[in-house]
């Protein structure tokens, strides 16, 4: 009923008028970054309008251009979605329903490579995340949560004398969680996860140094290190996202 009588008496009384939309998303920068390498592209009345929007960490940019004709909103959609990619970059990861870690899991699929997770205040959700998508057994090898001492040290290979210097949540010993499983798991990746999830944990000294989140992925190139800031009243969600994305380290 509506292809048939309500679409052409709304096509004849907007003289073919359309609005197009498009959704792109980042991951890596705030908003207010975002926002100001865009720049122009979110002038207010430009058309195509470019605006954002904020869920999990993920900063989306929304696109809307309207025009008389389809030809000319998609040649302006076309233009404006270009130039935001090339203002933002790597940071730009899928366009509208993609998400984080279906991008992910297409980058590994087609490169033939393989990823395993060590976790310790995630309590297996990166796992879950990589795991929810279609066909993850391709690329997603295993997964360990370890919470304490002695699970990393027996199950992961963390060494006693790391923890005993540097503490759970520390670049050596997440270093060490992460070069454990990939090397148990035989995969080309590998991520560990820790940090300091409850508003009870940590101690005097890593509440000024702001529990910082420590996430480090491993190929057979890089080994790199990531501190995430902790940010207050934040689930463990967008840590689990920060581990998926690093747009700096190639699937090559």
């Amino acid at each position: 009923m509506f292809e048939r009588d309500v679409f052409p008496w709304i096509s004849k009384r907007t003289e073919g008028a359309v609005i197009l939309q498009k959704t792109l998303h980042t991951f890596g920068l705030g908003e207010s970054t975002v926002a100001e390498r865009l720049g122009k592209l979110m002038q207010r009345g430009r058309n195509p309008s470019v605006g954002t929007t904020v869920s999990g960490g993920i900063v989306s940019l929304r696109i809307n251009a309207r025009f008389e004709s389809r030809e000319r909103a998609q040649h302006e959609m076309d233009k404006t979605v270009q130039a935001c990619r090339e203002a933002l970059g790597s940071v730009v990861f899928g366009e509208d329903e993609q998400t984080l870690a279906e991008v992910v899991a297409g980058l590994l699929k087609q490169t033939g490579q393989t990823i395993a997770t060590a976790e310790s205040c995630t309590g297996g959700l990166l796992a879950k995340m990589l795991t929810d998508i279609p066909g993850s057994s391709q690329y997603f090898n295993q997964g360990w949560v370890n919470y304490t001492n002695e699970s990393k040290m027996n199950e992961l290979g963390v060494k006693p004398s790391t923890l005993a210097e540097h503490g759970a949540v520390s670049e050596p010993v997440v270093l060490e969680m992460a070069q454990g499983a990939r090397s148990r798991s035989r995969t080309d990746w590998a991520i560990a996860i820790s940090g300091i999830a409850g508003p009870d944990g940590g101690d005097r000294f890593k509440t000024r140094r702001n529990s910082l989140y420590r996430i480090v992925p491993c190929s057979r190139r890089l080994d790199p290190y990531l501190p995430i800031p902790r940010r207050p009243g934040v689930g463990p969600r967008p840590f689990c996202q920060d581990g998926v994305d690093d747009p700096e380290i190639p699937f090559d």
